[in-house]
């Protein structure tokens, strides 16, 4: 129930452009263009005389990207219609404004205010931090939408997320640092605006800890929450220390689940009584984070050891999977009595945790080659990513055997295992061999994930073992060249995958290691388009409605069709044909997100309702509490049946993944919903039609 409050507390709307009326319609030209990354087939409707297919142009060539599409969109930029304006200013923040950011910022002053949000929005999605101070003079702005969208754009610009060029200095950055504190503005309604406090959490800085010490009290929850966020991002501080523990005591559970994560960082005598008092609460996510914190807590080991014996008898085994890893990160007595009875635990779950707990090397080793032969899949998954930890030729073997004999998840883990040795040491040649046999070994579109995985490991494997950097000598060619020629074979043969996250890590891989020109037809066109709503499928004329029967309860959700109609139309084919019945939730990160919808039930599985994968749909929806979105790789284009339901607003999702629907009813289950939940239907209440 409590996080019913912090979705109704105030959430800035889209610069109030009414969602989806930008690009209403399916003109069809467009929408195929866009199915098929055709930007040249979306450039002629950049001048038509209707503004409404102009909006459309504009979104087709965000969604398709490159830098090919600024000059166009910067043209719509300066469009007479203020809508289109506002849509190409969205979409030149997808494709990264560039050369035309000088003309976004021009249209800071534009009178409309969705039209300055938005050009504070994509200045925010530069890779320059030089813009700060121009989004920083619209916190002044008189329009609430516009106000919140500059505080966001100064978290993405000055935060730690930020990837691109700095070029601010220290005194520039206290500046703006200062002006997101000491800024107040309201909402339209009662509630501040929280995007200030997720601003000063995102960045890194000391320079935030007053403003965030003022925010911790705040009447919102969702203020609350961000600044004990940022507070624990920062370093150890008694004043500090002691705010975050008051704040686990919050009555808002959300609140005090943020409190009992950044406990970890900031271990207290008064965190400790805190995260003890955690375990009568009656959100089991708020219990798990506070037992996964006890393990920081070596200072006042007895006062939470109790706590944690008390901790085995919880009836959710997410709880129980956190107590064997934290009395081994306590350093007490019995960490490794815990963990064998975390082993024996009836819920894989546990035995899962348990085997992540961090014992000394000759106390772990057996323990997991003894986990590689349980029963439950998931927990043979674990036993390989948990040989990271355990150098020498035995852990070794037990990773090529995993790569060998194991499912999906644990030939992942394995690789990833090889990628961690290759950063410390020159593997051998086994270590690519195996990686090579095992991309072989694993055919077929339930196992894509697998094979872009173990791609990635081969890239990086292969360059430690040239010590000498990716250019061979012609002794080292001659010494390698049955290995080379394998290599060759196996990543030309990727290069023409149908899954286009394997053909893009195949190509990351020939660029690097085999440094010449891609071989005549690589890089395969996706095999199957998808079904289109209103063209290749019929049209949508109102937004669908489905109800999700959960092992936790039920929940219902309105879909997106104007703004992803591709992926409605995915995920309603689905329902219909059963696959989403008895999949698991697999993954539930407190504060963030639940995710399943994985048929393979372990994360790596993701075929769409036609096979294969379908386009990304990039949207102005945002992600609040309760928005359902689509998982993917860090390929484009790559999502399939997967959904992730976002727990709190997540804006650093926003413009990154596609949302295609919002949970309106039942939010109060889908907080309390756990790992290895399952979904036991997805009933369309109406098709939208």
């Amino acid at each position: 129930a409590v996080v019913l409050l912090l979705a109704a507390c105030s959430q800035p709307q889209r610069s109030g452009i009414p969602e989806g009326e930008p690009a209403r319609g399916a003109h069809p030209s467009i929408a195929i263009a866009e199915d098929l990354r055709d930007r040249g087939a979306v450039l002629p409707h950049v001048s038509s005389p209707d503004a409404a297919v102009r909006a459309r142009a504009a979104r087709a060539l965000g969604r398709i990207g490159g830098a090919q599409a600024r000059e166009p969109l910067g043209r719509l930029a300066a469009d007479s219609d203020p809508w289109v304006v506002a849509e190409a200013l969205f979409d030149l923040g997808l494709v990264g404004p560039g050369e035309a950011a000088e003309a976004v910022r021009a249209r800071l002053t534009y009178p409309s205010a969705p039209v300055r949000a938005a050009a504070v929005e994509a200045l925010g999605r530069c890779d320059d931090d030089r813009w700060a101070p121009a989004c920083a003079e619209l916190l002044g702005d008189p329009d609430p939408a516009v106000q919140a969208e500059a505080f966001l754009a100064l978290g993405r610009l000055l935060g730690e997320r930020f990837a691109g060029r700095r070029t601010l200095g220290s005194e520039a950055v206290g500046e703006a640092i200062e002006t997101i504190s000491n800024t107040h503005h309201r909402g339209p309604g009662p509630e501040p605006l929280w995007t200030r406090a997720y601003a000063l959490a995102s960045i890194r800085d000391g320079r935030t800890r007053k403003g965030l010490m003022d925010l911790v009290l705040d009447s919102s929850p969702l203020v609350r929450l961000f600044a004990v966020r940022g507070l624990g991002k920062g370093e150890p501080d008694p004043e500090v220390d002691s705010a975050i523990a008051r704040a686990a005591e919050d009555a808002d559970d959300a609140v005090a689940t943020e409190a009992a994560i950044a406990l970890a960082r900031h271990p207290s005598a008064e965190g400790a009584t805190a995260l003890v008092a955690l375990l009568d609460r009656e959100l089991v996510a708020l219990r798990r984070v506070a037992v996964r914190s006890m393990g920081a807590m070596g200072t006042w080991r007895e006062e939470v050891l109790p706590a944690l014996e008390r901790a085995w008898l919880d009836s959710s085994p997410t709880v129980r999977a956190e107590v064997a890893p934290a009395f081994v990160r306590l350093g007490a007595e019995g960490g490794p009595e815990a963990v064998d009875r975390a082993l024996e635990d009836r819920h894989p779950l546990v035995r899962e945790k348990a085997i992540s707990a961090e014992l000394p090397e000759e106390e772990a080793l057996p323990r997991i080659e003894a986990a590689f032969r349980d029963a439950a899949p998931s927990v043979a998954a674990a036993a390989a990513a948990a040989l990271g930890r355990i150098p020498g030729n035995p852990a070794r073997e037990l990773a090529y055997a995993a790569l060998r004999k194991g499912g999906g998840l644990a030939k992942e883990n394995a690789a990833a295992v090889l990628e961690k040795w290759a950063t410390g040491e020159v593997p051998p040649d086994g270590d690519v061999v195996t990686l090579l046999d095992t991309i072989e070994d694993s055919p077929g579109e339930d196992l894509a994930e697998v094979r872009a995985t173990l791609l990635e490991a081969v890239e990086k494997v292969e360059a430690a073992r040239r010590p000498r950097g990716t250019v061979l000598s012609r002794t080292e060619l001659e010494e390698n060249a049955e290995l080379l020629v394998r290599l060759r074979t196996v990543l030309a043969a990727a290069l023409r995958d149908s899954d286009p996250t394997v053909r893009a890590k195949a190509a990351r891989a020939w660029e690097s290691l085999v440094r010449e020109p891609l071989p005549a037809g690589a890089l395969a066109p996706r095999p199957r388009p998808s079904p289109i709503p209103g063209l290749t499928a019929p049209s949508f004329v109102r937004p669908p409605r489905v109800r999700f029967r959960t092992s936790r309860g039920e929940f219902e959700a309105t879909l997106f069709a104007e703004d992803a109609p591709v992926h409605v139309e995915n995920f309603l084919r689905i329902a219909r044909a059963g696959r989403y019945v008895g999949t698991p939730f697999h993954r539930v990160e407190p504060n963030f997100v639940v995710q399943g919808g994985d048929h393979l039930g372990d994360g790596t599985g993701a075929k769409a309702a036609e096979g294969g994968t379908i386009r990304d749909e990039i949207n102005r929806r945002r992600f609040l509490a309760g928005t359902i979105g689509m998982p993917k790789t860090d390929v484009p284009d790559s999502g399939g049946s997967q959904i992730f339901i976002t727990l709190i607003p997540t804006p650093h999702l926003d413009g990154r993944y596609t949302a295609f629907g919002q949970v309106d009813s039942g939010m109060e289950v889908v907080s309390t919903i756990e790992v290895g939940d399952r979904i036991e239907q997805v009933v369309v209440l109406d098709p939208g039609r």
